[in-house]
């Protein structure tokens, strides 16, 4: 039956509650690097974060409107709520609100974000 891969759902407890704890250490450990990011268009340039500017872009991008309602809630907000990501048919990747996750190795690790034009306008200052 090969490798056992770790469940999704596990995985993104783990990761959410690092998260809420600010633990920048553990979070860092959940992705596989470089992470990538991208603008909201499918033209826009996608730019390889390494592990030492990780937490700078990682934290701005929690605090990014997740652009699903009006009340301006942030990507934190939409993690902070999902306490139990509903069972997805994936093969190697999943995707949350502006993150993918890739199974790399038997494990679940970050790998993308979508960031809004703000976002990586206060990254380019």
């Amino acid at each position: 039956s090969g490798i056992s891969s770790e469940n999704f759902v596990v995985f993104w407890q783990t990761f959410r509650k690092a998260i809420i704890e600010s633990n920048s250490s553990q979070i860092i450990q959940f992705c596989t690097f470089p992470v990538k990011y991208r603008g909201p268009l499918d033209h826009d340039a996608t730019v390889e974060i390494s592990k030492d500017r990780f937490s700078k872009v990682f934290s701005l991008f929690l605090k990014q409107w997740n652009g699903e309602d009006l009340e301006g809630s942030t990507e934190l907000d939409i993690i902070k709520k999902l306490k139990q990501p509903k069972e997805i048919n994936f093969e190697k990747q999943v995707r949350i609100g502006s993150m993918i996750f890739l199974l790399k190795d038997g494990r679940w690790k970050l790998n993308f974000l979508y960031l809004n034009n703000e976002t990586i306008d206060l990254l380019n200052k």
